[in-house]
């Protein structure tokens, strides 16, 4: 098959689907999809102290510091990782942004 060929079928499929004789209309969107409802990502970070032992939680996006948070300047007695699925390791949160812990109220510095 050749390539136009595959691009012409392709561009034909819409018509096809949703065409008079269709059963069931195609649509791009996910069914699963509510827009209504906004998706809360949830990132898992690993908090490893200094002294021993580690903490693992999971919380929204590391965001930006912008200087007013409580603990700015403060020297924090443990790292801050988080998982990358893409990279699928731990990898440290770049200095100046913090991870806000919404179950516990805590605002971890990197």
């Amino acid at each position: 098959m050749s390539m136009g060929d595959v691009i012409r079928l392709k561009k034909g499929s819409a018509t096809w689907w949703n065409g008079p004789d269709a059963k069931h209309k195609y649509s791009e969107t996910n069914a699963d999809s509510n827009p209504s409802k906004p998706v809360t990502r949830k990132i898992t970070y690993e908090k490893p102290y200094h002294t021993g032992g580690a903490s693992c939680f999971s919380a929204p996006p590391m965001r930006a510091d912008d200087g007013d948070e409580n603990g700015a300047g403060s020297s924090p007695d443990y790292d801050l990782f988080y998982r990358s699925e893409t990279h699928a390791q731990w990898l440290p949160v770049p200095k100046g942004f913090i991870v806000d812990d919404k179950g516990s109220g805590d605002l971890f510095l990197a």
